[in-house]
C-alpha cells in the first residue's frame, strides 16, 4: 500500500472517530438530562479513549504527510499542501472529500462540546444556588440574652420539601 492510500485510510478512520465523538457528546448530554451519573461517567471514559486514538492517528497522519511533502520535522505538514501538489485524479478527489468531511465533523464536535459545557455550567450554577444556603447558614446556639435560639435557619431547599 502506498503512502497516499494509507493516508486515505487514516483520514477515513479520523472521520469515523470524529463521528463517534459526536455521538458520544449526544450520549453525554442525554445522560446529564436524565441525571444518569453512571452513564455519564461511562461516556466520559469512552470519550477519553476516542481522543487518545485520535491523537495517535493525527501523529501518524503527520508522519505520512512529511515524506509526501518533503517537510522537515520542524515544519507542520498540512493536507492542503499535498492537495495542491497532487495531479487531478481519484486519489486527490478522495483526499479533498475526506478533508471536507473531517472539517465538517470536527466543527460539529466543537459546537456540541461547547453546548455540553454550557449545559454543565448551567446545571452547576443551579446546584450551587440550591445548596449554598446549606453551606453558609450561621449556627447560633444562644441569643445575646443567653436564651436558646434556633440552631439554624431552614434553607429554601428544605422548606420546599417540608
Amino acid at each position: 500500500m502506498d503512502l497516499q492510500t494509507t493516508l486515505i485510510t487514516v483520514l477515513e478512520e479520523e472521520v469515523r472517530i470524529g463521528e463517534s465523538l459526536l455521538h458520544n457528546l449526544f450520549a453525554q448530554r442525554n445522560a446529564v438530562v436524565a441525571w444518569n451519573a453512571s452513564e455519564l461517567l461511562e461516556r466520559i471514559s469512552e470519550r477519553e479513549l476516542l481522543i487518545y486514538r485520535l491523537a495517535d492517528l493525527a501523529e501518524y497522519h503527520k508522519q505520512l504527510l512529511m515524506p509526501l511533502l518533503d517537510f522537515s520535522p520542524q515544519q507542520e505538514p498540512v493536507l492542503t499542501a499535498l492537495l495542491v501538489r497532487l495531479p487531478a485524479g481519484p486519489e486527490r478527489d478522495t483526499l479533498r472529500t475526506l478533508q471536507e468531511r473531517a472539517t465538517n465533523v470536527f466543527a460539529r464536535v466543537q459546537i456540541e462540546e461547547r453546548r455540553l459545557s454550557a449545559i454543565l455550567e448551567n446545571l452547576l450554577g443551579h446546584l450551587h444556588t440550591l445548596l449554598s444556603p446549606l453551606a453558609h447558614t450561621p449556627i447560633h446556639l444562644y441569643s445575646r440574652g443567653g436564651t436558646a435560639s434556633p440552631s439554624r435557619s431552614t434553607s429554601g431547599l428544605i422548606q420546599g420539601k417540608a
